[in-house]
């Protein structure tokens, strides 16, 4: 055991130790994360191949691991990264790429939505509709201008 965490209602052990597997001749770095609360106990094991790297460090990138699964979720999802068909490499990367990005960029329009809208539970779905809402919007203001062009539109009272 390299730490205990106790508090009012659990008990968090964390045990480091290095182990060998019956498959391959390595040793492997073994974290085991045991939570106990009341009666009950859950333990969550982790594996590395770097035996040097501390108990905190291993948690850390495993809890990094699912943040990168869930962006490559969304690139693939919502950003085109399912839907390409290039097979050259530097088209491929380009792709990727962009997706990745596009990522991000969501990322950080979201918090700015999940903030104006006050909707802290606003997704990414919400973004892109809103975007979209606001697109069809100055599309059909396009519209009725090219139809009636005395038309005149006060961008102060739009919402936008």
């Amino acid at each position: 055991m390299v730490e205990e965490i106790v508090s009012d209602k659990e008990i968090t052990r964390l045990y480091q130790l290095p182990l060998l597997n019956r498959s391959f001749d390595d040793r492997l770095n073994v974290v085991i994360v045991q939570k106990i609360i009341g009666e009950k106990i859950a333990q969550v094991i982790f594996f590395s191949t770097d035996l040097d790297l501390s108990y905190k460090k291993v948690i850390e990138y495993y809890s990094a691991r699912f943040q990168i699964e869930f962006n490559f979720r969304d690139a693939k999802e919502f950003w085109g990264l399912d839907d390409f068909m290039n097979l050259k490499k530097e088209r491929v990367e380009n792709s990727a790429n962009l997706s990745m990005f596009m990522v991000k960029v969501s990322t950080l329009l979201l918090d700015k939505f999940r903030i104006s809208t006050n909707n802290s539970t606003a997704g990414i779905r919400d973004l892109i509709s809103h975007y979209r809402a606001i697109r069809y919007f100055n599309e059909t203001l396009k519209l009725l201008r090219k139809f009636n062009p005395k038309m005149m539109i006060k961008p102060e009272g739009l919402l936008f």
